[in-house]
């Protein structure tokens, strides 16, 4: 992963003092640290997650969005993580956005916030918490999940990481090197949400199911036929038949990004 730019850390406010005291404790922590070139075994960049005090929830405020998130997730709410991704992402008012993998809301409160009719499915109990929690502080109309996608209908073994990384829990069991917790959760298909919500057009679609991604498509066909833009990631054991998939169904890969062992693709439909 590449090191954080410092200076978007900065655009985060807090809104009450002790989440100020907390974050500006790590920042000026983070400051010491790059200017003294020290370095450190934690995690192969600096960051302020790791120099936040405490684990608490911080309460911000970024891109006029009031959020409760953890110390962890610092690096995406300054949009650090996918810098390129999360410029690609540009809902309208009207649009409908379904977001797979939701975590917090990164996507999901952006999306509403421009006006977008938007379904956020994130299946990490703690993770929909948040989203659930910050979709109600913002008033915003977000549909949320608690649940996964994936080729059929059920339960299914979860792996929650136990690690710094909050967003990679995943339904695959060697997704993480990190210790995990088994739990279960329930699944359905992308198709079935498609029909449970009433959808008859996608103008956006974000997969991002660690390493999940082919099982989401294949249990979608009918969703990808009626979706115009679509962010995923994918792994690259999934890449070759992700591809086949996306090709069939009439997408083309206009973007992509790179994020260590794995790869952010922008499709669109051929014709819009």
């Amino acid at each position: 992963m590449a090191r954080d730019p410092f200076y978007k850390f900065l655009w985060i406010t807090p809104t009450e003092i002790r989440s100020a005291l907390r974050l500006y404790i790590a920042l000026a922590a983070t400051f010491i640290f790059k200017i003294t070139r020290l370095k450190t075994v934690v995690l192969d960049y600096p960051t302020p997650c790791i120099f936040v005090p405490g684990t608490s929830l911080l309460n911000i405020r970024t891109r006029g969005i009031y959020m409760s998130v953890r110390p962890v997730d610092l690096v995406i709410i300054a949009e650090t993580h996918e810098p390129v991704t999360i410029r690609w992402f540009n809902p309208k008012s009207g649009q409908t956005v379904v977001d797979i993998g939701a975590h917090i809301g990164a996507y999901a409160l952006l999306s509403s916030k421009k006006g977008a009719r938007t379904i956020a499915v994130e299946p990490d109990r703690e993770s929909y918490s948040l989203l659930k929690r910050n979709a109600d502080r913002n008033r915003f109309n977000v549909k949320t999940l608690n649940v996964a996608l994936s080729d059929s209908a059920g339960f299914r073994n979860f792996y929650l990481d136990s690690g710094m990384h909050t967003g990679t829990s995943s339904l695959e069991e060697r997704w993480s090197n990190n210790t995990k917790i088994l739990t279960s959760v329930e699944c359905i298909t992308l198709d079935q949400l498609v029909k449970q919500q009433g959808l008859e057009a996608i103008d956006w679609m974000i997969v991002d199911v660690e390493g999940h991604e082919l099982h989401v498509l294949q249990g979608g066909m009918l969703a990808l036929s009626m979706t115009k833009k679509l962010i995923i990631e994918v792994s690259k054991p999934t890449e070759p038949k992700c591809l086949g998939i996306l090709k069939a169904a009439g997408f083309k890969i206009v973007g992509s990004e790179k994020q260590g062992e794995v790869i952010n693709w922008l499709c669109q439909k051929e014709k819009l």
